[in-house]
This record gives structure tokens, C-alpha cells and sequence, in this order.
């Protein structure tokens, strides 16, 4: 059995939505199933792909002069736009020459590129799944909706990391997608033990996530911060993570007149030891699946304070286990921010009340669970031509704030 894999994520080596389908990866590669990774974006060295490469894994990806030519041809006349897909659709070509038994494309935003549909469609008698990690909330033009739509609709299971973006899809789209399923994400964290309180006395945030403000948001905490009522308070807070707007973020910082306060730690991959040293994770996001982050912090034992975005209400209740902004501005966020402040003392007790909630909602095997998806999915493809649906019933599992308050019906 062979298992292809397209990755979306464009612009960045690694990212949240690219852990769930490379835990499957790596677990199929240890039970003997070869896997084919295409890149939509040209190869970038990362420890993770390396450790991919060195179990086995057939990795391809678009040449940057390749890339590059698409991406400015695409947008000239007709006939340089058809040279452009060309281009875009070798190196996906030579990815199916391998001829996988199944496909997941794993798409990071919900707006997956025309190539890869063309590729899919294609190949008429291999079933695919399509695995959406998040969902900028974009209003599609008519025709690539359509186009969309088709595609959500033969896809033998449409997988989802929050319902809530299962929902948008679905507006999106116009349509009701009788074959979509709630999966969950990995979380990176060596041990689900309880990570002690930290002693420190000055309230210590931290800012976890890639350093790209327009899905993450980081400009809207620190303009929240940069009101005078917090600069009498004691506080800081360091957030991890590199991006493109870190150098954007460090002059806003300094801009606010935050540098004494504001520290840039890079990126991190000891979660557990982040969170011995800090009370509250803030994530201020604009648009979202639903994050490692706030699941691997509830885990933890540490209250998140972030906006009611993507799944992140399905897991964060207000004041409950958590902190959350109505939308991703700066007043909003500003206002949670406050409720927060003024709820610290009993911090402590949110944060076990996080732990045991996310402790309750969470997959502890995520990357089995999409692994069996796809078997399963490979060995209804076996000798069948066409793509598949699985059945005419909807698939979708409760979602965790549905499993939280006890509706067995959502």
C-alpha cells in the first residue's frame, strides 16, 4: 500500500496544520506502508521532513525557479497562465507517478491551489480525502466555488479540526457536506503529567504561535497591552515562535514602549518547560483551526486567554477554563485581557479545571486514528473505479464543546 500526502502550507518549512497528517505518515512508515509527500511550495530544509526522509518517505516539491515562474506567469494573459499551471503541474504529476492507493490533501487555509484539484481529478479511480486545519473565512468567487464544492463533494471523507470550521466550509461552499468528519490534532508534549504552578509572583504570559499577525494576531495583544492601565501592573510576557513579521512585531514592540517588558524567544519545542515558567497563554488569533497550542496549555494546566475563533470555543469556555474575546480586535481582546486580570488569584484553579477538560476532549492517538481513516479509505478504493462516498449519512462526531455539555445530538 502506498499513502500520497499533499501538503498547502505555503511560504514556511513547518507549521501546526502540517503535525496531524506527518504523525500518520511516520506511523505508516513504521508498519511497513510507503508514503509520497508532495510540497505545494519548494523544499526547505526542517529536522521534520528530514526525519520523514530518513524512514522512507518519497518527498516532492515544486523547484523555487519553478515556484517562482508559476506564481508570476499565472497572473499574464492566457497563454502564460496555461504555461504557469503547466509548470505547477509537473512535479505533481511525478508525485502521482507513484501511484498511491489513496490521497490526503492536507490543506492549511481552505482555499486549496486549481493545480492540485486538476491533479486529483485526474486520477478518477483513486480515492482522496481532503483534511482542512483551518479556514480564513474568504467569500469565493463563483467559479472556483464551484469548482470547490465538486471537489468537498467526491472527496471520500471531508476531514475537519473543528466544527466550527466544518460550518464555514459549509456556507461557503452552499451546500451541506454529507461527508464530513471532526478529527483531532497532536499535541507535542513528551508527558500529560501536571506541570507544577510556577512560583514567579509577577504574572509571566506567554505568546505561542508563528509570528504571522494576520492568522495570529500578536499586534492586537501588544496594542492591547500598550494601554496605560497595564503599565502599572506586574507582567511580562515572551513570545515564542519566528515568522514573517518578526522583525514587524520586535518595532511594535518598541513602538508601544514595550522592550522592557515584551521578550522574543524564538522558536521552542520543550512545551512543558515553557510552561513551568508561565501562568496564561495568550492567543489573540484572527482566524484558526483549532491550535496545538491552546490544547498542549490546558494539558499543562494553564488557563488560555484567546479570541472565540476557528475551535477554539469548543475546547476554551469563558470563564470556565479559560478567557475568551467575542471577536479578534483589539477592544475585544482588551476586554479579556481585563477579566482575566482581575480573576489571577484564582488562575490555579482554572487552569486544573483546563487540564481536566482537554485531558477529557482530547485524542491521545490522533495520527493512528487519520492513518486508519486512510486504510480504510485505500481498501475501498481497491478495484473501484470513480471516487468514493462513503454513504449518504452525515459523519461529523460531536464536537468537544457539544461532549462538554453533554449534547449527544449536535
Amino acid at each position: 500500500m502506498r499513502i500520497g500526502i499533499i501538503s498547502t502550507l505555503g511560504g514556511e518549512p513547518w507549521g501546526g496544520s502540517e503535525e496531524l497528517w506527518a504523525a500518520a505518515a511516520q506511523l505508516a512508515l513504521e508498519r511497513g506502508i510507503s508514503v509520497s509527500v508532495y510540497l505545494c511550495r519548494p523544499y526547505t530544509l526542517h529536522p521534520k521532513w528530514e526525519a520523514l526522509r530518513r524512514s522512507g518517505a518519497d518527498l516532492f516539491s515544486q523547484s523555487s525557479l519553478s515556484w517562482f515562474r508559476a506564481r508570476i506567469l499565472g497572473r499574464a494573459d492566457l497563454l502564460t497562465y496555461r504555461l504557469g499551471r503547466y509548470l505547477r503541474l509537473r512535479p505533481l504529476r511525478a508525485f502521482l507517478s507513484t501511484v498511491p492507493d489513496v490521497v490526503l490533501v492536507s490543506d492549511c487555509a481552505n482555499d486549496p491551489p486549481l493545480e492540485v484539484i486538476d491533479a486529483i481529478e485526474e486520477c478518477r479511480s483513486t480515492p482522496y480525502l481532503i483534511l482542512s486545519e483551518a479556514n480564513v473565512g474568504n467569500v469565493f468567487d463563483s467559479r472556483y466555488r464551484k469548482r470547490l464544492a465538486h471537489f468537498y463533494r467526491h472527496a471520500y471523507l471531508a476531514l475537519f479540526v473543528a466544527k466550527a470550521n466544518l460550518i464555514t466550509t459549509e456556507r461557503q461552499l452552499l451546500e451541506k457536506l454529507l461527508n464530513a468528519r471532526v478529527v483531532a490534532n497532536p499535541v507535542n508534549l513528551e508527558s500529560f503529567e501536571p506541570v507544577p504552578w510556577p512560583e514567579q509572583e509577577i504574572v509571566r504570559f506567554a505568546s505561542v504561535a508563528r509570528l504571522l499577525t494576520a492568522a495570529k494576531g500578536q499586534d492586537i495583544l501588544l496594542e492591547a497591552l500598550s494601554d496605560a492601565g497595564w503599565g502599572c501592573r506586574e507582567w511580562q510576557l515572551s513570545i515564542y515562535g519566528t515568522g514573517f513579521d518578526e522583525e514587524y512585531l520586535k518595532g511594535l514592540s518598541k513602538y508601544y514602549g514595550l522592550s522592557q517588558r515584551v521578550f522574543f524567544l524564538g522558536q521552542t519545542e520543550d512545551i512543558r518547560t515553557l510552561w513551568q515558567s508561565h501562568h496564561a497563554l495568550v492567543l489573540p488569533s484572527r482566524y484558526e483551526g483549532m491550535p496545538l497550542v491552546a490544547v498542549e496549555a490546558m494539558i499543562c494546566g494553564r488557563p488560555v486567554i484567546a479570541t472565540a475563533v476557528g475551535g477554539i470555543p469548543e475546547w476554551v469556555h469563558d470563564e470556565r477554563n479559560g478567557f475568551l474575546a467575542t471577536a479578534p480586535t483589539v477592544d475585544s481582546y482588551a476586554a479579556a485581557l481585563e477579566r482575566a486580570w482581575q480573576r489571577r488569584a484564582e488562575w490555579k484553579d482554572i487552569g486544573e479545571q483546563a487540564r481536566k477538560d482537554a485531558l477529557n476532549l482530547h485524542d491521545p492517538s490522533p495520527g493512528d486514528t487519520l492513518l486508519s481513516i486512510l486504510v480504510k479509505a485505500a481498501a475501498h478504493g481497491k478495484g473501484r473505479t470513480g471516487h468514493l462516498i462513503p454513504d449518504t449519512q452525515r459523519l461529523v462526531r460531536n464536537s468537544p464543546a457539544d461532549q462538554l455539555s453533554g449534547n449527544k445530538n449536535a
